[in-house]
């Protein structure tokens, strides 16, 4: 449980210089916006030790968002295509989604690249098992996006075979290669705008790619109706040339012969025959049919406009007619992969949220999802709240302390030099071997320079920075004049060293939940006694836990090489 004492004052207490909050409690991850500022949330769980990595990726995650997603610029673009019959805006919106996840991840970890580490432990955690097989278009053409793309373009490892299978199944071979390399366009972009046109491009793509696949295998199908129908043709002509003339003729004579007409023997096998082939059972109907049938064909040949026609043997007008009213569905009655439109250009038509699987869940629903272990209610621990900086105090008190601590720092400053030594890079130089690539020297190497990779010369320097945090309570009544003068003692021996910063703070403050300013980092030791920041009283208890923090949120954002 040490994570809840530690993890969310720390977050919360460096979080805040940046207008972002970071909590621990409840039982579900989630990130909002509050006011002016974004608060994110991580939930508790029973082993979260074991689940530090992913839940510091889910943080830098939502916070990659807060960083580098315009939210102003993605509504816009929202209610622009919502009113758009073009796109299922379900889907386009899900494809905006992961696109976008992976450019401000990748973002992310170039520009905080120890980051990295978390955001992959998170991506492994969410997408650890394999996706089951699916017949659904959008839920297989997103899903494989979003896994394959997070093994290229971020190194991991998630399983993908099944998805792949399905994905090819779907769309063809050549899609996926297409998808990735627009999709690369979106992880290099530079802001969001970027992101929605890749999205559009690659809802297209899955759209020509779909019909192109179907398209494909329909060949072979309209061969065989027309051998079928010739086939049945030929064998009525043979069988019943009388009646083949009759049609031949268009002048209603076949009425008459179904009707019991006037040819005989060599009509009635064809009378009989007749309607067994057509569904209705009308035999009168027989040359007009037939010629109808053959208009259908040429239909089928000049035209492609609906999926029912192209799947509906030529034969059965039944299987034809119900497929025709039910797109989507095949002549066999079963249903067609994807989501087809009434026209059978969109695979992603009528899509709604539950038909996208895992793929239409945020990181936030993937998260809570897979955490089966929440605290109960009555084992949570309440977090402390870290105390915010009190503006320093304007009244004039005494100098006792101030004039006694400049009088103990006569000879500290020369036993702290040597304490405060740290090691920086002063110097850059080019050489031939290295990790870090001078991108600027590349078109040199043409002219023959090798020296292309950057160093730093190390050399030994002061490089320190001193915060200190004087306990002002009730119990140090009888002591905090000397506790104060050894403060003042310690900031007067550090002021002015080259390379040094210094703070201090003391606790609790007059103010509620918050602690006092002695001295900034960016105040020098005498603008801080010329302002009266000295001179403090004691009152309260000694609320170190939460005092601790703000102090150490200073500390740790001091650039020097040793933090005291």
């Amino acid at each position: 449980m040490g994570i809840y004492n530690s993890l969310p004052i720390v977050a919360r207490a460096l979080s805040s210089q940046i207008g972002l909050n970071v909590s621990v409690g409840g039982n579900e991850a989630y990130a909002t916006e509050t006011g002016a500022g974004f608060l994110i949330n991580i939930p508790f769980f029973k082993d979260a030790e074991m689940l530090a990595n992913p839940l510091l990726g889910y943080a830098v995650h939502e916070a990659a968002h807060i960083r580098f997603t315009d939210f102003g610029d993605l509504k816009i673009f929202m209610q622009e295509h919502m009113k758009s019959d073009k796109y299922n805006v379900e889907v386009l919106k899900h494809l905006v989604n992961l696109c976008e996840d992976l450019r401000i991840e990748r973002a992310m970890s170039c520009r905080y690249p120890g980051t990295l580490k978390y955001l992959n432990s998170l991506n492994h955690f969410l997408f650890s098992e394999e996706a089951e097989s699916c017949d659904k278009a959008s839920s297989v053409f997103l899903d494989t996006l979003l896994t394959c793309g997070l093994n290229r373009f971020n190194g991991l490892t998630i399983p993908t075979k099944q998805a792949r299978e399905d994905f090819e199944r779907i769309f063809g071979l050549e899609l996926y290669d297409k998808a990735m390399m627009v999709m690369a366009e979106a992880v290099q972009a530079t802001s969001i705008k970027k992101v929605f046109e890749v999205a559009c491009r690659l809802y297209d793509l899955a759209v020509d790619a779909f019909n192109e696949t179907n398209e494909q295998e329909e060949p072979p199908q309209d061969d065989n109706q027309g051998a079928d129908s010739d086939d049945s043709k030929g064998d009525d002509s043979s069988s019943d040339p009388a009646q083949s003339s009759d049609s031949s003729d268009k002048n209603g004579d076949g009425q008459n012969d179904s009707a019991g007409g006037n040819d005989g023997s060599s009509s009635s096998p064809a009378g009989q025959n007749e309607p067994s082939s057509e569904p209705d059972g009308n035999a009168g109907g027989a040359p007009d049919k037939e010629h109808g049938q053959n208009d259908t064909d040429d239909e089928n040949e000049n035209s492609s406009s609906t999926s029912a026609n192209r799947n509906a043997p030529a034969s059965n007008s039944s299987d034809s007619n119900a497929a025709a009213s039910h797109p989507g569905v095949n002549a066999q009655g079963e249903s067609s992969v994807g989501n087809l439109s009434q026209n059978g250009k969109d695979p992603f038509e009528g899509t709604t949220s539950n038909d996208l699987g895992r793929t239409g869940q945020n990181t936030s629903d993937k998260l809570n999802q897979l955490i089966k272990d929440k605290v109960p209610p009555h084992q949570r621990i309440v977090s402390p709240t870290p105390y915010s900086v009190a503006p320093a105090k304007r009244h004039d008190t005494g100098n006792a302390s101030v004039s006694l601590g400049v009088q103990m720092a006569t000879g500290l400053r020369q036993s702290l030099h040597g304490l405060l030594q740290g090691v920086r890079a002063v110097r850059r130089t080019h050489r031939e071997t290295g990790r870090k690539l001078d991108s600027r020297l590349v078109t040199s190497a043409m002219l023959g320079n090798t020296r292309l990779f950057k160093h730093k010369s190390k050399a030994v320097d002061v490089s320190s920075a001193f915060t200190i945090l004087l306990d002002s309570s009730g119990s140090m009544s009888r002591s905090v004049k000397e506790a104060e003068a050894a403060v003042v003692s310690m900031l007067y021996a550090l002021d002015g060293i080259q390379g040094v910063t210094t703070s201090a703070y003391h606790f609790p403050h007059a103010a509620h939940n918050s602690v006092g300013l002695l001295k900034g980092r960016e105040q020098t030791l005498r603008t801080a006694i010329g302002t009266h920041q000295f001179g403090i009283g004691t009152q309260g208890c000694t609320p170190l836990c939460e005092s601790l923090w703000p102090a150490l949120a200073d500390l740790t954002s001091a650039k020097a090489d040793r933090h005291v």
